[in-house]
This record gives C-alpha cells, structure tokens and sequence, in this order.
C-alpha cells in the first residue's frame, strides 16, 4: 500500500473518532452540565481524542510484539480487565461511587475498541503490504522469463535450420541464400524488435512465416504444413513473440512429417482482435510435455495474463492424437 493511502486512512481514521468523541462523550458528560463552558468542553475533547492516538498508536507500533504469540493477546487483555475490575472495587467501596459501572464502561470499553482497531489496522496493512510486495516479487519473475522467452529460440532449430542451409549450399545456392536471409530476418527479429513491449502484426506474422519456411526444409512432404491467414493486417499491434511458442511446440511434437497437414495453423485478424488456431497431429497415446526443456506452456500462460490479464482467452484441447491451442486477444486497450 502506498504511504499516501496509509495517511489518508490514518487521518479519516481520526477525523471519525473525533466526531463520535465530540457527539457521544459530549452528550453523555456536559452538553447538560452547568457551569461547563465551550472552551472546557472543547478542552476535554481533545483530551480524550489526545488518549486515544497514544493508546491507539502504542499497540499499533507493538502489535507485531503481541500478534506473534496470541497468547500475549489474551495476557493483554486480561490485564486490561483486572484493571477495569480494580478500578471499579476502589470506585465503589472506597469511593463511594454509585456510577462506577457506567464509570467503568465508558473509560475501558473504548481503550479497548482502539486496542482492536491498532490490531486491526497493523493486520491489515501488513496484509496490502505482503500483497504488493509477493505481487511485484511475482511480476518481477514473469519479467525475467518474459525477456527468456521473447529472446529465446529453439537451440535445436537453429542447429537444424544452419545444418540444412549449408546442404542446400552445394546444390542449390540461391535457395540457401534465400533461407538464411529468413533465418538472419529471425534472429534480428528476436535480438531487436522483442526490446519493445510491442511490435507490429504484420512484423509478428511476418516471422512466424520464416519460422514455418525453415523448419519445412526439413521434410519432402510440401502438404505437411497448412498456413492461413484471413484479414486484413493493418497498423495493429501485439506483444512480441506471444504466438511463435506455441507454433514451435506444435513442430517438436508432430515427429511424422509425412503425413499432410499434420500442423494447420489459422490466423484470423480483425482492426482490434487476432485469432490464432494452431492445430497439430501427434502419435503417442499421450502428449508428454518434456520438462526442464525451454519455459513451458504455464510460463506463456503467465505472460499472456500480464500483458493481457482480461483482453485474452486461450483454450487448449487434447484429443487422442490432436493438439489444439486457439488463442484470441482483443488488441484494443489492452496493454
């Protein structure tokens, strides 16, 4: 919680105390009373609301001392009440007080009123406080894996696509020029545009389509990924690397890369809404995501909800040999 709030609940705080000491201690006490001026009225008031922040703020400083144990609470309170107790047998049998009890009540009751309140002011800003601070703590480490993820590429892809490029040398040299033109637009990509906290569609599609060019060197099968795009792309913009991750996932699992349209990948694009459907054929019974290999599905999960906490909506479905993620963002005032 910031400083500025504490103030401002600390003093609205104190404004109301003031105003029930003012209205209730009065009317019970002297409003009535003869012979009790303003300037004395006024003087007893601040009086009391004086007691009150030194009781107030006494256990609000030391109530981490009794909120550690609570049965130094108890132990507070019991001394409270012995005393309460004390100061009543002394009013009524040596002071020969006929109003001790109201006596009492209206000196103990409130003391402990503001007691509670300290306790419960110190829980609860220790409470906003633990919050902001395990909230940044948290934000700080979807940070630090956001810069990983948007500046990582599959070590493997690189190694595949630069040992495909270099066999493409010796027979084709134009082609190979061609693909490590995409592979150098990639890395410049990453390197460069994913500093910013956005970048343009066009510029994330664009990569995305170098992406699925290179990895196809790998196989013969010229059916074996669908791309599509509906839409018009525009000037909209999109965090950077928010949907090559699960294009790369969908490449790592589909292993048979001679069956057609083993990946489908489908992108539809509004002024203020992208849609990407990416789809991929898998063989096992089960899809095992492999740990401690890159930051993961719940890593882009938690960027998703930190760039876009309420303009997203991903939907992952696993069937027996088909892999579906469909991911919409609303771009419009999203970030």
């Amino acid at each position: 919680m910031k400083n500025s709030v504490v103030y401002v609940l600390h003093f609205s705080f104190w404004i109301l105390i003031g105003f029930l000491s003012y209205v209730i201690q009065g009317s019970i006490f002297f409003w009535n009373s003869e012979g009790v001026g303003v300037p004395e009225r006024l003087f007893i008031i601040l009086t009391i609301e004086g007691f009150s922040i030194i009781v107030f703020y006494l256990f609000y400083f030391t109530s981490p001392f009794f909120l550690k144990r609570i049965r130094r609470i108890y132990f507070l309170f019991a001394i409270i009440i012995i005393i309460a107790i004390g100061h009543g047998f002394e009013a009524k049998y040596i002071g020969n007080n006929s109003t001790y009890l109201l006596e009492i009540f209206s000196i103990y009751t409130p003391i402990l009123i503001l007691i509670f309140f300290a306790f419960i002011f110190r829980i609860v800003n220790k409470w906003l406080r633990d919050r902001i601070i395990n909230s940044e703590l948290e934000k700080g480490k979807i940070t630090v894996q956001l810069e990983l993820l948007k500046s990582k590429i599959n070590p493997h892809f690189l190694f595949n696509s630069l040992n495909n490029i270099d066999i493409l040398i010796d027979e084709t040299p134009k082609i190979a020029s061609e693909y490590l033109k995409k592979l150098s637009d990639i890395l410049r990509y990453v390197l460069y545009e994913t500093k910013e906290d956005e970048t343009e569609l066009a510029k994330e599609i664009a990569q995305i389509k170098n992406y699925i060019e290179l990895q196809k060197i790998r196989t013969t099968n010229s059916h074996f990924v669908n791309f599509t795009i509906t839409g018009e792309i525009k000037a909209q913009k999109i965090a950077p690397m928010i949907f090559l991750p699960f294009i790369e996932n969908a490449f790592k699992h589909s292993k048979n890369k001679n069956i057609d349209n083993a990946i489908d990948i489908e992108f539809e694009i509004n002024e203020d809404k992208v849609k990407m459907i990416c789809k991929n054929y898998y063989e096992e019974n089960h899809l095992e995501i492999e740990k401690n290999e890159g930051l993961g599905i719940e890593t882009i999960h938690q960027r998703l909800n930190l760039l876009y906490p309420i303009n997203h909506e991903i939907v992952i479905d696993k069937t027996e040999h088909w892999f579906i993620v469909t991911l919409r963002i609303n771009l419009d005032d999203s970030n």
